[in-house]
């Protein structure tokens, strides 16, 4: 497994690449909140199976397109709760 974390402002992104039984690699996201007013840290969003299981063939493209999505996602999310 591959794993790349990155903070993002009060959040951070954890993006994974899996070994695929079949080939190639699967990728994965979770979006953790870490700081905010009075609040324990918090996910955001997580998906396991992103890509509908869809296998990469480089880890670097799965960690690439699971931050992306991570990312994307939590813009959208934060901008709703605003």
């Amino acid at each position: 497994m591959h794993l790349f974390e990155s903070d993002v402002g009060d959040y951070r992104i954890y993006a994974a690449a899996t070994i695929s039984p079949r080939g190639g690699y699967t990728a994965a996201v979770a979006v953790t909140r870490l700081r905010g007013i009075d609040n324990p840290p918090q996910r955001l969003y997580s998906n396991y199976s992103i890509a509908d299981g869809f296998r990469f063939s480089e880890p670097t493209a799965a960690l690439r397109y699971a931050y992306e999505v991570g990312h994307r996602e939590m813009r959208q999310r934060v901008a709703a709760i605003a």
